[in-house]
């Protein structure tokens, strides 16, 4: 389903102040929409955060994806321009939305517009509802199947910042490292007693080629480390168990040994008829 027709939508805020503000309900396509806006001083400048929400995200029908294009533009009170973001396109389906309730950006302005009436205008270019689950959809700066839309969102919303020092540009190649990252953490999330040694031996070779590509992916080292220690323990077990029964074998043989051939002194020296003392 789609909807071509861009909808805009404008409302005021009178003092950015107060700590969050959030916009009436508006209706496109078949859900209601909210925009969700709070601001912050950092580095003596009021950064303004705005979000395009889903007003009730248990309306979302499971397996269905919406794709939203969107931009906001920041008026004064006298309707001059301020800043204008860039158009996003971003994805909302009842997976995403349990964790992320909207997406959105900031812009910064100076601090004397914090008490100043502004005006906040939303304008959604398009919105499209897919239902196919292998087609390829940017997310993040990596094109993934919306079937990868959970994991990669988790993975973004968990570890927030562990591609700021990727800088491959194929598309291709990213899209093949993601899918490595995937695969990596879906190793790592299994029984432990179920993994190989080859297993672990293949995710440690696809975290020193995720690392050398700039990721920044610490607790996946951790969970390696904790896995393969654990491991070792395990083997070391095993190991002194297989040890201690081949000394436990052997001493049985040779205490078996000595007392053959002490019966046998015995029998040369004529003392057969002596009770045979059993060797402890």
């Amino acid at each position: 389903m789609e909807d071509q027709n861009q909808t805009s939508f404008t409302f005021m805020i009178d003092n950015l102040s107060d700590k969050r503000i959030e916009s009436p309900k508006f209706l496109n396509g078949s859900y209601e929409w909210v925009v969700d806006v709070y601001s912050k001083e950092e580095d003596h400048k009021l950064n303004v955060y705005h979000f395009l929400m889903v007003a009730n995200p248990e309306s979302l029908r499971p397996g269905f994806v919406i794709r939203v294009s969107f931009f906001f533009v920041m008026l004064n009170q006298s309707g001059k321009e301020l800043y204008r973001t860039k158009e996003m396109c971003k994805l909302f389906c009842d997976k995403v939305c349990d964790e992320a309730k909207g997406w959105g950006c900031y812009e910064s302005l100076p601090l004397e517009f914090e008490t100043n009436k502004i005006i906040l205008k939303l304008e959604i270019v398009k919105v499209v509802e897919v239902v196919d689950w292998n087609e390829m959809i940017e997310f993040n700066g990596f094109q993934i199947h919306y079937s990868q839309i959970e994991p990669v969102n988790s993975l973004f919303l968990d570890h927030r910042g562990f591609t700021h020092k990727f800088r491959l540009k194929n598309e291709l190649l990213k899209t093949t490292y993601m899918n490595v990252l995937l695969a990596l953490v879906e190793t790592l999330n299994k029984p432990q007693h179920s993994l190989t040694e080859t297993e672990l031996s293949n995710a440690r070779s696809d975290l020193v080629e995720l690392t050398e590509a700039g990721f920044k992916l610490n607790w996946l080292k951790t969970m390696l480390d904790e896995v393969s220690f654990d491991g070792n323990k395990g083997n070391f077990a095993d190991h002194g168990s297989q040890v201690e029964q081949h000394i436990k074998e052997k001493v049985e043989a040779a205490r078996d040994w000595l007392e053959g051939a002490i019966h046998s002194w015995k029998g040369h020296l004529g003392f057969v008829h002596l009770r045979n003392e059993k060797i402890d």
